[in-house]
């Protein structure tokens, strides 16, 4: 019977710890991809500045 209690806890942690890892993992993925996204967004704003300013070399 107390096999039976600490697989059924067992069990339980392990669908805790699955949703808790899941939720970590989505967090992190999201962030990486916001963070690629904005970095993305600076490099182009930065290009299209070098672009509009030194367009003299590049004619």
């Amino acid at each position: 019977q107390f096999s039976e209690v600490v697989a059924c806890v067992g069990q339980q942690d392990i669908n805790v710890a699955l949703l808790v890892f899941k939720v970590i993992f989505l967090c992190i993925y999201i962030f990486k991809y916001i963070n690629i996204f904005f970095q993305g967004l600076s490099l182009i704003q930065i290009r299209k500045k070098t672009t509009t300013q030194s367009l003299g070399p590049f004619q």
